[in-house]
Formats: C-alpha cells, sequence, structure tokens
C-alpha cells in the first residue's frame, strides 16, 4: 500500500510540476509578443530552439548516463556524481571559449550569453537528473517550478522595465536555470557529493 501511495504522490508532483511551468509560458507568451519585434522574436525562438538541440549533443548525454547510473542501487552516487561533474565543468569551460571566439566574429547576436544559457541547461539537466535518480522527486518537480518561475520574473523585469529585448529574453531563461541549480543544490545538498577524487575514469 505504501508503494502505491508514494506512487500516487509521486505522479501528483509531476503533475503540479508541469502544470505550474506551462501555466507560466503560456502566460508570457503574450509579453513576449509585446516586448519584442517579429525580427527580436524570430531569432529568440532560434537561439533557445538551438540551446534545446545542442544541450545533449554538447553535454554528450552525460545528464542521461548520470541518471542511469545513480538509479543502479550497486552504484557509488558520489562517484557517479563527480564522473560526470568533471567532463561537463571541462565541457562548460570550452564553450565559454568558443562563444568568446564566435563573439568576435557574430557581434549582433547575444552569443555570450546563449553560450552560458547552453551550459546552465546542461547543468540543470544533469543536476535534476542526478537528484530525481537519487529519491529527490518532490526537490526535482520544485526545480522545475523555480525554473520557471524565476524566468517568468526575469522576464517582466527585463522585458518591460529594462527594455534588453532578445538579449533580455536569452538571460531571463538563464536566470531561471541558474536559480534552479542553486534551489537542487541546496534542496539537495549536493555539496555532499562533491569529491574530484571519486572519479572513476573507466565509465
Amino acid at each position: 500500500m505504501n508503494k502505491y501511495k508514494k506512487l500516487v504522490g509521486n505522479s501528483l508532483i509531476f503533475a503540479i510540476g508541469n502544470m505550474g511551468s506551462k501555466l507560466v509560458q503560456f502566460v508570457l507568451i503574450p509579453l513576449y509578443s509585446y516586448t519584442l519585434t517579429t525580427s527580436d522574436f524570430g531569432d529568440a525562438d532560434f537561439l533557445t530552439q538551438l540551446v534545446y538541440l545542442l544541450t545533449p549533443i554538447i553535454g554528450l548525454e552525460l545528464f542521461d548516463a548520470a541518471f542511469r547510473f545513480a538509479l543502479d542501487k550497486k552504484e557509488d552516487k558520489i562517484v557517479v556524481f563527480n564522473t560526470t561533474l568533471f567532463p561537463l565543468l571541462i565541457i562548460s569551460l570550452v564553450t565559454i571559449l568558443i562563444t568568446l571566439l564566435l563573439k568576435q566574429i557574430v557581434g549582433s547576436y547575444p552569443v555570450l550569453i546563449t553560450g552560458i544559457f547552453l551550459i546552465a541547461n546542461i547543468i540543470f539537466a544533469f543536476f535534476s537528473n542526478f537528484i530525481r535518480a537519487i529519491g529527490y522527486v518532490k526537490e526535482f518537480a520544485i526545480a522545475g517550478i523555480v525554473n520557471t518561475v524565476f524566468m517568468g520574473i526575469s522576464s517582466c523585469l527585463l522585458l518591460v522595465f529594462f527594455k534588453m529585448g532578445l538579449y533580455g529574453y536569452i538571460l531571463s531563461f538563464t536566470i531561471g536555470l541558474v536559480s534552479g541549480c542553486i534551489y537542487i543544490i541546496i534542496a539537495a545538498k549536493l555539496f555532499k557529493f562533491i569529491n574530484l577524487k571519486s572519479i572513476n575514469k573507466t565509465k
């Protein structure tokens, strides 16, 4: 019976999290239409879709691998966490260097902030997949809500009050993801998993 109660509870948490996120995103559509030009709106859609496309490619699907290994009760969770974290930190550094180079070539596009958005999306995927695998289901769902809410609040501030246009749009997505990561770190106490000596180079 407890197993079924847990299943129902987890399903309810996921449903609330998904509904809350979708609702905020739906409410933001008129805001984007009002504050962004047609050209900026097209660029914004292109850049966000590009980030979502590149996330599994640049991230090497490491966040999915972390989820798979962290689910295995025989695996050391600290080893799984650090074996995934270390290459993602290297990938993040290389991504920043590449975007800094591209910024010199394509000055009109918000290349650097888009690169940071990509990194934040990869790290958020890793953190959220990892905590879901080790049993932090409620925190996983709440992290999604935190991400969306902070993205919505920053969108209103950056687009309406500061009128930052395309740059503000990308920055708001990044702020949401970073906020979600910070919540996960605090709620799931991820610092206790950090130990670079536990990296397993054979995985």
